[in-house]
């Protein structure tokens, strides 16, 4: 499932959770991440693909991680 969060001060520093568990978007490098920046509000947007389980009810979050 590809999910974008939008507004971003910079390009790092951001990690997804899915049930609590960190999902890895480095299997082969950058596979599963992009960043852009807008010029026009000089924030960043970061867009990955996150691979979900079966069952239906999941708690994703996005958060800064340490780097």
């Amino acid at each position: 499932m590809p999910i974008t969060i939008t507004g971003l001060p910079t390009h790092r520093g951001g990690g997804f959770t899915i049930d609590g568990t960190p999902c890895d978007q480095a299997v082969h490098g950058n596979d599963f991440w992009q960043t852009d920046f807008g010029p026009e509000t000089g924030t960043w947007s970061q867009t990955v693909t996150v691979p979900l389980p079966e069952s239906a009810d999941h708690t994703i979050r996005f958060g800064a991680t340490v780097p």
